[in-house]
């Protein structure tokens, strides 16, 4: 009898033995799975902060060049903005470089190669909402709706919105009687989607959309055509067909693509300058040539006769 019970102890601390080498095997591989873990997150977090700093140094990069001695902007063969005096033509500088163990990339955009959606009449931001693919119906009630938006009565234009409107959405708000600040403001905006603003298939649907529109066609994308900054007159070297003939109209648009494939301008014409002072900036830092990456966008704008900006816009929150 002792004997059996002396085995079936054995037996037991056998088990028990065994439970406690399962439970240490899981609290090991748990321990390292943490470890892994831990140590992936703090080799990201250190490989996003350097791609912060190489997209920050691109920002500065296209900061000087705004900031240089220059007469004119055009668009050099590849279609990137060159800045340039008016003796002797040159390309843009290159914009795409390695930096230590990263690589960094900029782009900038003339912003007066656009229409100020904030000084743009009804005709200017029809036209170039057809420019955008979008229906003659849409068109009508985005147009009045960004006259309404701006303007600082409760009057309502024919197919426009005011905030009675607005604010019988699932998600209210109030016009804003105001300017636009920034060009996704234009998403609040009775009629315009994601789709309308971005171009089709370029952007998810949002919650703060102030309509949808049943015709669901192929759109460009207005955000291309449009700013918040300048003084209203357009660079006849950078602004693209479509702008063009939003301002001056199709005789006088064709008139200046041709000239410009001639040759771009270096004296002001046709009511447009050829000097900008406002534009837009996309950089970005990738980190030791990996997947990670981080991108900042601004607008900024070169104060007239002096070598100064001023920082319309900055979003440094994109990965």
């Amino acid at each position: 009898m002792t004997q059996k019970k002396y085995r079936g102890q054995k037996g037991i601390a056998f088990i028990m033995v065994l439970w406690v080498m399962a439970l240490l095997t899981i609290l090991v591989t748990e321990f390292a799975y943490s470890m892994r873990t831990e140590v992936r997150a703090a080799r990201n977090f250190k490989e996003d902060t350097e791609a912060y700093y190489l997209a920050l140094s691109g920002v500065n990069m296209a900061i000087a060049e705004i900031l240089s001695d220059y007469d004119i902007n055009y668009l050099d063969e590849n279609g990137k903005l060159v800045f340039a005096k008016r003796e002797g033509a040159k390309s843009a500088l290159e914009r795409e470089f390695p930096s230590g163990d990263g690589k960094v990339s900029y782009n900038i955009i003339d912003d007066e190669g656009k229409v100020n959606i904030n000084m743009a009449s009804r005709g200017m931001i029809w036209d170039i909402l057809k420019a955008a693919g979008i229906e003659i119906e849409t068109r009508d009630i985005i147009a009045d709706s960004i006259l309404d938006w701006r303007d600082i009565n409760q009057f309502t234009q024919l197919n426009g919105a005011e905030d009675d409107y607005y604010l019988r959405l699932p998600y209210p708000y109030e016009a804003k009687d105001g300017n636009f600040d920034t060009l996704e403001e234009l998403i609040l905006v009775k009629g315009v989607t994601h789709e309308i603003f971005y171009g089709s298939g370029k952007a998810p649907i949002g919650l703060y959309e102030a309509e949808r529109p049943s015709f669901r066609g192929d759109y460009s994308g207005i955000s291309q055509y449009i700013t918040t900054t300048g003084i209203g007159l357009i660079n006849i070297n950078t602004a693209p067909e479509q702008v063009l003939e939003a301002r001056f109209g199709p005789v006088t648009a064709n008139q200046i693509i041709t000239q410009r494939q001639a040759g771009y301008f270096q004296q002001p014409a046709y009511g447009g300058i050829v000097k900008s002072t406002s534009f837009a900036i996309t950089a970005r830092g990738y980190a030791q040539g990996g997947p990670i990456y981080h991108e900042i966008k601004a607008v900024i704008e070169r104060k007239t006769g002096k070598p100064e900006i001023q920082i319309r816009y900055w979003n440094e929150s994109i990965l």
